[in-house]
């Protein structure tokens, strides 16, 4: 999904889809592990890493939610439907460790 509204800043676009695709792929494998009873220290440990991997990317709170978090909301509720998607993202933005300046988009 490509975010609307401002031009992806420093980082190249390619860059950030990484990261998108990256979270997305974790929470994927969360997902399908979740019987595991290690699944969610590992989900929250790999989320917390790719995380850390934003700061170089120059990228700022607003940026971070456009370019990074929404994508990933979008990218869960499309994968599992409203209820599960929504779910997955919750357990995302607390390991990712934002905290939204809007409403989730898939919440209603």
């Amino acid at each position: 999904m490509r975010a609307v509204g401002r031009e992806a800043p420093m980082a190249n676009e390619r860059e950030i889809q990484e990261l998108v695709a990256r979270c997305v792929s974790c929470m994927v494998f969360y997902h399908n592990t979740k019987a595991d009873p290690q699944a969610r220290a590992t989900m929250m440990s790999d989320v917390r890493l790719i995380r850390t991997q934003v700061g170089p990317l120059g990228l700022d709170g607003e940026d971070i939610e456009q370019w990074i978090v929404r994508p990933v909301e979008y990218e869960l509720v499309v994968r599992y439907g409203n209820e599960a998607g929504w779910s997955l993202f919750r357990e995302f933005t607390e390991a990712f460790g934002t905290i939204l300046k809007r409403p989730a988009l898939a919440a209603g």
